[in-house]
């Protein structure tokens, strides 16, 4: 039995709201997967994972409390680029972005000026950062290793990130 709390409203205390049951079974490999809030857009969270013997039980208010078979760890995870949210990504203009897959360099045209672009890995490391300030500009990738990443566009204070594959 696993479990993870995430201090999402960074009050240093790992409260049943923020619990998420994550696995059950200790003998198969186990998948499981988690949401960020909204809200939460970027920065340093604490995070507590629990597990358990097969057949015990972790509740959503087991964070602090003592039990004799199991094990805690905690973590810092960084949140970046939270903020790709539907409605956000309807309201930008019309953008394209080609070739993708790219060798060299990444063609960007947009019906409005470009204020920026960066480019980050999947870590959410930023890798290159570009003013632009036109609706056309060309982006040199050659630097970079075979990868994927995200490109991240910024226009009049909207955002639209796009991921593409460098060979």
């Amino acid at each position: 039995m696993t479990a993870i709390w995430l201090d999402f409203n960074n009050n240093g205390l790992f409260e049943a709201q923020e619990y998420k049951f994550l696995t059950n079974s200790m003998i198969t490999q186990n998948t499981s997967s988690f949401s960020v809030p909204s809200s939460v857009l970027s920065g340093s969270i604490k995070v507590r994972i629990r597990s358990r013997a097969y057949g015990s039980s972790i509740l959503a208010t087991d964070a602090c409390s003592t039990f004799g078979s199991g094990e805690t760890r905690d973590y810092v995870f960084q949140i970046t680029n939270n903020s790709l949210l539907t409605s956000e990504t309807q309201k930008m203009k019309s953008i394209k972005m080609y070739p993708n897959p790219a060798q060299d360099e990444i063609n960007l045209e947009s019906d409005t000026k470009i204020d920026y672009v960066t480019i980050s890995d999947f870590s959410g490391k930023k890798l290159l950062k570009k003013d632009i300030g036109k609706v056309k500009s060309t982006l040199n990738i050659s630097q970079l290793p075979t990868g994927n990443y995200m490109v991240t566009i910024y226009s009049g204070g909207e955002v639209k990130s796009s991921k593409f594959i460098k060979n």
